[in-house]
């Protein structure tokens, strides 16, 4: 089997959720739709090749014992109302954007913040905005403003994963969502389950079982009636996106793997249109797990992918378009994009019939220097 990453292109009509101001970037996506689009336009390619450092922060071991954060670090920062908010060895701190300069730090009793970054949470009017992380399988919140620990989130600022998560939770209204650092082999450990708290106290809301337990629907297409027991399921291992506006996916014969897994199940779950045409048609999956005497590795295509009417699925025909859209190689060669043009269409009459509105950001603050 061809090992490919192709991944199904995705479109949302709509941004939803948190709605950051241009000059803000609240969360490690920027937005809940996981654009990673900023509206800035202060650094351009006209004076992007001039510019020059004009400071650091250094995110090794600040003398806590806890190794380097800086060579691991996959932290994006994220930045409110002119704070930097970032993950460090040991240690959570936010800093003034123009200079560095620490305006606070949080060390950390034992072990350091998840590597990938710190999340936002407005408040509302009985708490205070919060930073929260995860470290190991726990996720604790900090004043945004003090940088001390909250103790009105959860036990003390604590809140007990159980089950580890090393990436910022994905904030939407008043709900976290987490995932699962377990391993992605469905041999027996902790369930790879994704998650749902209360932003404000801590509580866990729901938990979404990827193997079903007894009881639920699929559950009783396990042939053992205990096979189900143990099994890590399907973790998710970065953060989530969440989606207010329609949605359509795109797909051709070059969506392979682990976007035709997610193609079909777009598709599945109703989610929305799948546009294109069929795909690739690989969906057995490589095992590594083969060791050998002399330590290598022999790697074979053992993982396929059934649904719950237990048929197998995709290998050897792919996934198929809800909407048939070739794009045919002489328009494609001249600058067309028949697949797009479609999904745009589509959308459009989409937005017409159901509209999603986004509400409008609140007026932007008066931020302009004062002199004494």
């Amino acid at each position: 089997m061809k090992r490919s990453h192709s991944l199904a292109l995705l479109l949302s009509a709509a941004l939803p959720g948190l709605h950051a101001q241009s000059s803000d970037w609240p969360m490690y996506n920027r937005d809940p739709a996981g654009t990673r689009y900023s509206p800035l336009s202060q650094i351009n390619t006209k004076n992007v090749a001039t510019l020059t450092k004009a400071w650091s922060y250094p995110l090794r071991s600040a003398g806590n014992g806890r190794g380097s954060r800086g060579s691991g670090s996959e932290a994006t920062p994220i930045v409110v109302n002119d704070v930097m908010y970032l993950p460090a060895a040991g240690r959570v701190v936010a800093l003034e954007p123009e200079t560095g300069k620490e305006i606070w730090r949080y060390e950390l009793p034992s072990g350091s913040p998840g590597n990938r970054g710190v999340t936002y949470w407005p408040g509302d009017k009985n708490n205070p905005p919060r930073i929260i992380f995860t470290t190991g399988h726990m996720m604790m919140a900090l004043n945004a403003r003090t940088g001390k620990v909250d103790p009105g989130f959860g036990k003390e600022g604590e809140v007990d994963l159980v089950v580890p998560y090393n990436a910022p939770p994905t904030v939407y209204k008043n709900f976290l969502f987490v995932g699962a650092n377990v391993p992605e082999i469905n041999a027996p450990n902790l369930p790879g389950d994704t998650r749902a708290y209360d932003a404000r106290t801590g509580a866990k809301l729901w938990e979404f079982h990827s193997v079903p337990r007894a009881g639920e629907p699929g559950n009783e297409t396990w042939e053992q009636p205990d096979s189900w027991k143990d099994r890590t399921g399907v973790p998710t291992w970065n953060m989530q996106y969440a989606f207010r506006g329609h949605i359509v996916v795109l797909c051709d014969e070059n969506t392979a793997s682990d976007g035709e897994a997610f193609t079909e199940g777009f598709r599945r779950l109703g989610l929305g249109k799948v546009i294109g045409t069929r795909t690739w048609g690989g969906e057995i999956w490589l095992s590594a797990q083969n060791t050998l005497s002399d330590g290598g590795v022999a790697t074979a295509a053992e993982d396929g992918v059934y649904g719950p009417e237990r048929k197998w699925l995709i290998e050897g025909h792919g996934a198929e378009p809800d909407i048939v859209v070739d794009n045919l190689p002489h328009a494609t060669f001249n600058g067309g994009d028949a697949q797009l043009d479609a999904a745009i269409k589509h959308l459009e009459t989409a937005i017409a019939k159901d509209p999603r509105p986004v509400p409008a950001p609140p007026a932007y603050p008066d931020k302009s220097f004062k002199y004494p």
